[in-house]
């Protein structure tokens, strides 16, 4: 997920947000829900960022 990615996904929440409020739902529950996928997205394209660093700094280092 690039950047841009993740902007237009706060975006769509954020419509949603406004959709449901229209209706007169709550939102609260699902914005958590839908942020914590997103930060879950995030968290796994750091740890493979992560581990790719690593691998290349093992290989590079010999």
């Amino acid at each position: 997920m690039t950047f841009l990615t993740y902007r237009s996904n706060r975006q769509s929440i954020r419509e949603k947000e406004i959709e449901y409020a229209k209706k007169g739902k709550d939102t609260t529950i699902d914005s958590l829900n839908e942020a914590k996928e997103i930060l879950s997205e995030l968290n796994e394209e750091i740890k493979g960022s992560f581990r790719e660093s690593g691998e290349y700094i093992k290989e590079h280092k010999k």
